[in-house]
C-alpha cells in the first residue's frame, strides 16, 4: 500500500472540508472516505506507527497521487518533522483564510461544541496575552494555551515546514479565491500534482456554520446524539439532503426553515463585532505583511472588513 504523495496541511477553518471533496472526484487521485486523520498531529495516533496510517489507503488500485487532508497538521510544531521523516518527497497544500474570520469560525464552533463560554473580546485578548514566543500550538507537549488567533499566524506556521520542505513542494490557495472561482483554483492544484484536468467537478457548498439559539437545548441534543448514534446518522443524511445547496425537491426551502428554526434550533453567524474585528485587524496586519512576503501572494483582500 502507498503512502501519500501529497497533504492538505491547512488552515483549520479555511477550506480543507471542500478542497478534499473537490480532489476526491479525479479519477487519478486516491483519498481516504475519512477525513482527517490526525496521523502527524495527535501523538496517540502517531504512536501507533506506519501501519496503522498506511492501512487508510488500502483502496488504492493504481492512482497515479494518493493524498489525504488534516488541517491540524499544519500549526503544530512537531508535524513537519515528522511527515518529513516518513515522506521527505510528499507536496503539501497550504488552504489559508482571512485570519480573523478564520479565528472567528473556529469560536462560533467552539460555543457550539460547549468548548468554552466566554465572550470572543475576552478569549481573544487572553490568548494575545498569553501567546508563547514561537506561536506555534504542540500536541505532543498537551499546549493548553488558547490557540484561535495563533492559528492564523500562518507565516510562522510556514517557515516551520520550510525548515524540513523545499518551497517547490509547496502550493498555496486563498479560500476567498476557491470560493470565487473554483475550478480555476482546482485546475491549478492539479497542475501542482502533475495530474490531468478533468472537463467538470462538482462544487457544491459545504460547511456552512451556525451557532444554537439555546445552548441548553443544544447540550441535551449532543447528549442524544452520543446516545443514540444510529438515529442521528440517520438525522443528519437528513438534514445535509435538505440544507445542500444542489437539492432539488420541493418545499425544500421551507423545510429547511422550519428545520433551522424548531428542530435543529439554529441560526445563522452573526457579523463579528466591528470593534473586535478592528481590534484583530490590528494585530494580524504585521504577520500577513510578512506571509505575503513569504509566499509571494497579494493578501489585500484581507484588508476588508466585511
Amino acid at each position: 500500500m502507498p503512502l501519500p504523495t501529497f497533504l492538505i496541511v491547512g488552515a483549520q477553518k479555511a477550506g480543507t472540508t471542500s478542497l478534499w471533496s473537490y480532489l476526491k472526484q479525479h479519477p487519478d487521485i486516491l483519498m481516504p472516505d475519512e477525513k482527517e486523520l490526525c496521523f502527524f498531529s495527535v501523538e496517540k495516533n502517531y504512536k501507533k506507527g506506519k501501519d496503522w496510517y498506511e492501512h487508510f489507503f488500502r483502496k488504492w488500485n493504481g492512482e497515479k497521487e494518493v493524498g489525504e487532508a488534516d488541517p491540524s497538521s499544519m500549526h503544530d510544531k512537531e508535524v513537519p518533522e515528522r511527515i518529513a521523516n516518513l515522506m521527505p518527497n510528499v507536496k503539501l497544500i497550504f488552504m489559508l483564510r482571512n485570519p480573523i474570520k478564520r479565528a472567528y469560525s473556529e469560536y462560533c464552533m467552539d460555543i457550539r461544541n460547549d468548548r468554552i463560554n466566554i465572550s470572543m473580546q475576552e478569549i481573544f485578548t487572553k490568548e494575545i496575552q498569553e501567546m508563547p514566543k514561537d506561536y506555534l500550538c504542540s500536541s505532543k507537549n498537551k499546549d493548553s494555551l488558547p490557540s484561535l488567533i495563533r492559528k492564523g499566524i500562518y507565516w510562522k506556521q510556514i517557515e516551520n515546514f520550510l525548515k524540513y520542505f523545499s518551497p517547490a513542494q509547496m502550493h498555496f490557495v486563498l479560500l476567498e479565491n476557491l470560493h470565487e472561482n473554483p475550478q480555476k483554483e482546482t485546475e491549478d492544484i492539479l497542475a501542482f500534482l502533475k495530474v490531468k484536468p478533468i472537463p467538470k467537478l462538482d462544487f457544491p457548498h459545504r460547511h456552512k456554520g451556525y451557532i444554537s439559539k439555546n445552548h441548553l437545548l443544544d447540550r441535551y441534543k449532543k447528549k442524544a446524539q452520543r446516545k443514540f448514534p444510529t438515529i442521528n446518522e440517520t438525522f443528519m443524511q437528513l438534514r445535509h439532503k435538505i440544507y445542500s445547496d444542489d437539492a432539488k425537491f420541493p418545499l425544500r426551502k421551507p423545510m429547511r426553515k422550519l428545520l433551522s428554526k424548531i428542530v435543529f434550533w439554529e441560526q445563522k453567524i452573526p457579523p463579528i463585532p466591528e470593534e473586535t474585528q478592528e481590534y484583530l485587524q490590528k494585530f494580524y496586519n504585521p504577520h500577513n505583511k510578512k506571509l505575503e512576503e513569504l509566499i509571494g501572494i497579494d493578501l489585500s483582500i484581507w484588508n476588508v472588513s466585511h
